[in-house]
């Protein structure tokens, strides 16, 4: 797999995770009858976010290196 590929991945990974989130608060609280703060304090767990952030971030930059290598490259063959 490429860097670009492997940037899309850790993004789709990253998306996930913001997702199952909230998908997991919503699935802890269930149907019990519970004001806004109760999902606010489910959804704040610091762990998932960060790690959210973390692979976002790394999906980023592994994008962006594949780019300029792609290009640098392309610049190579032409010379």
């Amino acid at each position: 797999m490429n860097k670009r590929g492997a940037g899309i991945t850790l993004i789709g990974i990253s998306a996930f995770l913001f997702g199952a989130r909230s998908l997991t608060a919503a699935h802890t609280i269930g149907r019990t009858v519970a004001d806004e703060k109760t999902f606010e304090n489910r959804t704040t767990v610091q762990e998932v976010r960060i790690f959210a952030v973390a692979t976002g971030v790394a999906g980023l930059v592994y994008v962006i290196w594949g780019e300029v290598e792609a290009r640098s490259s392309n610049q190579k063959n032409k010379l």
